[in-house]
């Protein structure tokens, strides 16, 4: 049995939001790694795109004290 909260069951969304999140996690890293696009980021940019989505999550779940692993 699972709990819904306005029709939606959250174990479902998280499950579905992780499989979304590592299909666009492969498909960028294929991006990144290809001749094309192979110098066009840097560790840099990397890392910055890191601090956003830390900062973004912590802006979304302000009680959880989520930080950097």
């Amino acid at each position: 049995m699972s709990i819904l909260i306005g029709g939606i069951d959250p174990s479902k969304e998280i499950v579905e939001l992780h499989y979304e999140l590592r299909k666009t996690q492969f498909l960028l890293e294929k991006i990144i790694n290809s001749e094309k696009f192979r110098n066009s980021f840097s560790p840099e940019d990397i890392e910055k795109a890191d601090e956003v989505a830390l900062k973004h999550v912590q802006r979304r779940f302000p009680d959880m004290g989520i930080q950097k692993k």
